[in-house]
């Protein structure tokens, strides 16, 4: 990458977190979103494992409430299918977690693993407060230490909403 490229990441100061080793090794970081392309080039190695299921089978082998969740869940079509139909939950991911491969971007934590958690139909139309929050709880049940939110919503949520942001910040997820 030119240093013109990493315009952003320079801004936050990235390469000096990088050089003392701050790179998202051992993290999981929820994108609740419009999904994730999991198969991209720049995140299909970042992209989380639920080491607990067995892809495909129909059975929810860890017991977590989610069948074949092997890379997480959609709340708007409820089943596993994570794959971004609008192309701004990989964004996200990417700009989070794309990997230190030569190819494309970098994301800020190149190393964290990317929990896709879709929750949104698509960028420009509306959500469901009831598959967000739904995405939270999800998102801390199965391990994410972080859970990015890139959407907006109206002035006073709804208190299912707030009950779900202090049940993850109870359990210490950011």
């Amino acid at each position: 990458d030119s240093r013109t490229d990493m315009y952003n990441l320079d801004a936050i100061e990235a390469p000096e977190a990088w050089s003392v080793g701050l790179r998202g090794a051992g993290i999981i970081v929820a994108v609740l979103d419009t999904g994730v392309d999991i198969n991209h080039i720049d995140l299909d190695d970042n992209i989380w494992v639920n080491d607990g299921e067995t892809p495909n089978n129909g059975i929810d082998d860890d017991g977590n409430g989610f069948v074949d969740d092997i890379n997480g869940y959609d709340f708007v079509n409820e089943d596993a299918t994570v794959e971004d139909n609008d192309g701004h939950g990989t964004h996200v991911a990417g700009t989070i977690s794309a990997e230190n491969n030569g190819i494309g971007v970098i994301g800020a934590a190149f190393d964290a693993k990317i929990m896709p958690v879709k929750c949104l139909p698509g960028a420009n139309q509306d959500g469901s407060y009831v598959d967000l929050v739904q995405g939270i709880y999800y998102a801390v049940d199965n391990g994410a230490e972080v859970i990015n939110m890139s959407l907006g919503g109206g002035h006073n949520p709804p208190s299912i909403l707030r009950t779900a942001i202090t049940y993850a910040n109870y359990n210490g997820v950011i």
